[in-house]
């Protein structure tokens, strides 16, 4: 009699599966915002262009209205205006847009850990945890931050082209990945902090494959390194108020510091409080043992993730900011996954502690994001200061607001007695007073303006009070790095 043997899962199937677990997430973590409407500068930014104002941002600042901060960013005016055409003023399908594109993202940075013998199985639970992190909430609620969904496909295809030029030795698929990240710059210029990532990156593969040539490679990065010199002067010629690289280290350190901690550093009630502080011991845990342990784990995959962790917060450089974590929280989560698997590889008894570690991480992400994403509510005050900035306040004269979309804004702060401008100076304050003195903090079933428990991204990256212990730590996690090095070491970065 014969056995049927098991046939083991296709790539495609696995694709499939992959996507299939991402959007199920992305969908039920969006689910409670879905309806929101637009917000601050998805007013003026998610609309139509003309062809003059589009043939002007290859050239000039991206914002016709002249006020956004400067940059060359014509890609994100295509984008956006595209999402326009496509979806109009229906928030929901915008939205369902968003977290398919990045339920998409993750997919392919699956196949990308991959490629370095990451499980599928755990780089699935790092797409769960990433995308579960309360800093990423902004890239599918707020629509404008979308953009670093569709900045990450543009690094994500040219990292797949660059492997599969390795591999097959095509030179077109070179040039391929070069004009991919040319859109990634043109789309935001932060895009700049994962060039030396993708080339690390093919580096290892191509070691990891025992190819002695590094030819390709080299011609590669000559011309990628070309592409963004020549951008960075074309940008600094056309668009001279652009800011310039800064060397705020201030800025970064809180961005290595805040990646590891993906539930946040705020507390605000008693659950939090435990999930926040027990991820941050599972953090801390997985990284020391990682970087003073490396005899007994030895493979090196982790510690280039962690690299490519720190060289993704380079932005932080310009400017501290939660929602520009989008690629440090994709590469932080790929270094647990990778550390934990290792561990499972040396102590199988271990895979269901492993698994509920990084469920702490998912189930805490997700309640954490559903609390941060109640700051869009129409009625949050957050929203409220934002939107009426764009209606009655400082951006008024310069926004191009489409006309039905500015009245229901301007319905909605009606309703909360906010009619013009004298309103924002005397009505407002009541309003938040009032909310404050009746710890309103959730959304209301009437129109109650209310104080949001946390808000995305003007938030500090921690009380200043933790800034020594936190400093401290990091100081102790690069310690424990160089002590845990080899005596002959292999240099990646």
């Amino acid at each position: 009699m014969y056995q049927l043997k098991r046939r083991a899962p296709t790539i495609s199937y696995r694709l499939a599966a992959a996507f299939t677990v991402f959007l199920l997430l992305t969908t039920t973590l969006v689910w409670q915002a879905l309806h929101y409407p637009m917000v601050y500068d998805d007013l003026h930014l998610i609309r139509s262009f003309s062809t003059q104002q589009i043939a002007s941002a290859f050239h000039a600042a991206y914002d016709p209205d002249s006020f956004e901060n400067a940059g060359l960013r014509p890609c994100m005016v295509l984008y956006n205006g595209a999402r326009y055409l496509l979806f109009g003023e229906n928030v929901v399908a915008h939205r369902l847009f968003l977290v398919t594109t990045y339920a998409l993202y993750w997919t392919l940075i699956c196949w990308i850990a991959a490629a370095f013998k990451l499980g599928w199985f755990w780089s699935i639970l790092a797409g769960l945890l990433s995308i579960s992190s309360k800093y990423n909430v902004s890239h599918y609620v707020w629509l404008t931050d979308g953009i670093h969904i569709f900045q990450g496909l543009t690094f994500s295809v040219a990292l797949i082209c660059l492997l599969k030029a390795i591999d097959t030795r095509r030179w077109w698929l070179l040039a391929l990945s070069v004009a991919v990240m040319l859109i990634g710059l043109l789309t935001r210029e932060d895009t700049l902090a994962v060039v030396p990532v993708v080339v690390i990156l093919g580096y290892v593969y191509t070691k990891q494959r025992g190819d002695r040539s590094l030819l390709p490679l080299v011609g590669y990065t000559l011309l990628l390194g070309a592409l963004c010199v020549a951008f960075l002067i074309f940008r600094a010629t056309v668009v001279p108020k652009s800011p310039v690289p800064s060397t705020y280290l201030v800025g970064m350190v809180f961005h290595i510091i805040l990646t590891p901690n993906l539930l946040g550093l705020t507390h605000f009630n008693t659950t939090s409080t435990i999930l926040i502080d027990g991820w941050f011991a599972i953090a801390l845990l997985l990284l020391f043992s990682k970087l003073v342990f490396r005899a007994v784990l030895p493979r090196s995959m982790p510690v280039i993730w962690l690299g490519c962790t720190i060289l993704a917060c380079l932005p932080g450089l310009n400017v501290d900011r939660a929602n520009l974590l989008f690629f440090p929280t994709t590469f932080i989560a790929l270094f647990f996954a990778s550390v934990l698997e290792e561990l499972v590889h040396l102590y199988p008894r271990f895979r269901l502690l492993a698994i509920l570690m990084l469920c702490w991480g998912i189930l805490g992400g997700i309640y954490m994001s559903s609390v941060t994403m109640q700051s869009f509510h129409p009625f949050s005050q957050k929203a409220v200061v934002w939107n009426s900035d764009f209606i009655y306040g400082k951006y008024a004269l310069r926004s191009t607001i489409p006309p039905a979309r500015s009245a229901m804004i301007r319905q909605q702060l009606s309703l909360l007695g906010i009619n013009e401008a004298a309103d924002l100076s005397t009505q407002l304050p009541r309003l938040v007073a009032e909310a404050e003195s009746q710890h309103r903090v959730t959304p209301q079933a009437a129109n109650l303006l209310f104080i949001p428990r946390l808000v995305p991204i003007e938030e500090k990256p921690f009380p200043h009070r933790l800034t020594p212990p936190l400093l401290s730590i990091l100081l102790l996690l690069l310690a424990a790095f160089i002590y845990g090095l080899p005596r002959r070491t292999y240099i990646v970065f």
